[in-house]
């Protein structure tokens, strides 16, 4: 994704960015996109850009909340919160947030009048002193969310507002990634009870699940950073999936050396092994194997009597 090359047949109807594809009016167009000297084109559709949709308390200011880390453990969502200031971790409780955001302290939190002075946003953008330092930047997809949040009067969701019902990350797990083709952009898709679907790729937060393998940026871009495999586990409120990346590269000199398969572990072992251009070990000795079998069992050394 990030190698293509997006061109917009109608910059007005649909504009290419950084991020992806912005609505910019009502109509029909498409994308060309171009990557390794082949293209195809996409058919873009929109329709109903001139209604404005408020933003959604649960769905997406709180979301940006917990974008941010302001809702952490380590932040306003530890159990006494931070400065006065508590949220409920990791927004699992949206009426004490509500409280706390629109009335609490009289409301001196969001500044309906003029967003841009609310604390909600001074503060983590360090506009005034934070004791949890910057958190947020002007030009963050978050900062603007909160920002039409609160100028449209801090609104809470309507009773008969569809649920999201799950999310849906892509690519799927199992993608397979060689050097130099290290990278990969994810892609998160939230499915709602009415039906609908809406791109949320901004607003969740990204974890990988060995840093040495792999990392991931805020925006959801995955960096290869040696050979292994690596989860990057996705969150949006209470909902979490992940996806399954493996990364190869070139050894120099390497060639695979067969070893004898005793039985299907051995086989699988073995094929990942010779995916990920690793020799395997020789057999240990007995005593070996008992040592490290209490060691990962019960994390204690075996005694000389049971060696």
């Amino acid at each position: 994704t990030r190698v293509a090359e997006f061109v917009s047949r109608n910059p007005k109807i649909a504009a290419v960015q950084a991020a992806g594809i912005r609505p910019e009016g009502d109509g029909k167009t498409s994308v060309l996109v171009r990557a390794g000297g082949q293209e195809a084109e996409i058919a873009v559709e929109v329709s109903g850009h001139a209604s404005t949709e408020p933003v959604s308390f649960a769905y997406e200011t709180l979301a940006a909340l917990s974008k941010q880390g302001c809702n952490a453990g380590a932040c306003h969502g530890s159990p006494s919160g931070k400065g006065g200031f508590r949220l409920s971790l990791r927004a699992f409780d949206a009426s004490i947030d509500r409280v706390t955001l629109i009335r609490e302290d009289f409301g001196r939190r969001t500044n309906v009048l003029d967003a841009e002075e609310s604390l909600l946003l001074l503060k983590p953008s360090m506009k005034v002193a934070h004791g949890g330092g910057r958190q947020i930047k002007k030009t963050d997809y978050a900062y603007g969310l909160l920002k039409n949040w609160i100028s449209e009067g801090c609104r809470l969701d309507a009773a008969d507002r569809p649920r999201c019902v799950g999310i849906e990350v892509y690519p799927a797990s199992g993608r397979v990634l060689q050097r130099p083709a290290h990278t990969q952009q994810l892609s998160v898709l939230a499915r709602y009870s009415d039906g609908s679907v809406r791109d949320i790729t901004p607003l969740v937060v990204y974890t990988s699940s060995d840093t040495e393998v792999a990392t991931v940026a805020e925006t959801g871009l995955v960096v290869g950073h040696d050979r292994g495999q690596a989860a990057v586990i996705v969150r949006y409120l209470e909902f979490i999936e992940s996806s399954f990346l493996t990364f190869v590269k070139d050894v120099e000199g390497y060639q695979w050396v067969d070893v004898p398969t005793n039985n299907y572990v051995d086989q699988h072992v073995n094929t990942k092994l010779k995916q990920l251009k690793y020799l395997p070990s020789e057999l240990c000795s007995d005593e070996e194997f008992v040592r490290r079998l209490y060691l990962d069992v019960i994390g204690l050394l075996p005694t000389s009597a049971h060696l």
